[in-house]
């Protein structure tokens, strides 16, 4: 069997790994020739480090990342309003719940399908996808497959190809705003605090690193900000949280040399609302059962347009 996955980020390379760790032949494809990943950190709860666990992952990623106790819900002036702690599901061997920065979680994934012997193209994607598994790639290239994953992104070329009638993916008015400062000592849980117009967050990732975030209603014509003032912005936003300030000082001090890095996001992260940001786990469990549907002998040519990076369904 054959299978071809468009598309080079988690839900993508999640398949591969789980396709070829059952024989199948992979080929993947991915139209960014560098191959890499904007993005700040991403939360794993428990279900993301247990599908991670099945690709023979979750060790790494937790080496790499930051176990986390569990999450804390403040006031913007610090009044704790409840803690939620984070329930041992996985037993001895991984925490209940884990931080890690986008970039080491995607080199990761692209060790891991790169040692799994998966045929890897950059630079391309597909221009035509067949009903018999037919496939024309944008360099001029062509290739016969038994499956066809579309795994390319909330703008999925693969899924206009497919379904070219379905909707579009809409801006549901909230964006997120996400920072790397330094971690401070003690600060080992997820803390969220409530603010007049929108929450701040702390999110560890490594002993040595977390992200602020902060999460508003903006409208749709009010999204695209100048770049040079991303980090003035996102500033004011903050200003008003005098409890995060006292926990952090960085909060009050991104740096306007920073805002080549900073960006405000809509709403796309799994294509849901920004209050935790963990939709890239329903593009990697979905995996698990791709690996015991690859012990099937034959498949119907079939064509599925998933989500990937930033992916709806």
């Amino acid at each position: 069997m054959r299978v071809l996955v468009v598309g080079g980020g988690i839900g993508g390379l999640s398949a591969a790994i789980a396709l070829r760790s059952r024989g199948v032949d992979v080929d993947v494809v991915e139209i960014n020739p560098k191959w890499d990943v904007y993005g700040v950190g991403i939360i794993q709860p428990a279900n993301a480090i247990r599908a991670l666990d099945e690709l023979g992952l979750a060790e790494q990623a937790v080496e790499q990342g930051f176990a986390m106790k569990g999450s804390r819900f403040h006031t913007k002036d610090g009044h704790l309003l409840g803690e939620v702690p984070a329930l041992d599901l996985l037993g001895p061997k991984y925490p209940p719940m884990n931080g890690i920065t986008r970039p080491k979680l995607h080199a990761i994934f692209q060790d891991a399908v790169k040692a799994s012997g998966a045929d890897i193209r950059l630079g391309l994607t597909a221009d035509s996808v067949g009903e018999d598994g037919s496939v024309a790639f944008s360099d001029g290239g062509s290739g016969e497959y038994d499956l066809v994953v579309g795994a390319d992104g909330i703008h999925s070329k693969v899924r206009s190809l497919v379904f070219p009638g379905a909707p579009e993916p809409e801006y549901t008015g909230q964006i997120v705003w996400r920072y790397n400062v330094p971690r401070p000592d003690g600060l080992e849980t997820l803390d969220m605090f409530v603010g007049a117009n929108g929450k701040a967050g702390f999110v560890p990732l490594s002993p040595e690193l977390m992200y602020i975030l902060y999460i508003e209603a903006v409208p749709a014509d009010e999204v695209k900000m100048p770049p040079e003032q991303l980090a003035d912005i996102f500033r004011k936003r903050l200003a008003e949280f005098s409890a995060a300030r006292t926990d952090c000082n960085d909060l009050q001090r991104v740096p306007a040399s920073g805002a080549d890095r900073l960006m405000a996001q809509p709403d796309q992260e799994g294509a849901m609302r920004h209050h935790h940001p963990r939709g890239y786990r329903s593009r990697s469990e979905p995996c698990r059962k791709q690996r015991a549907e690859a012990r099937l002998a034959r498949y119907t040519p079939l064509v599925l347009a998933r989500q990937d990076e930033q992916g709806v369904t």
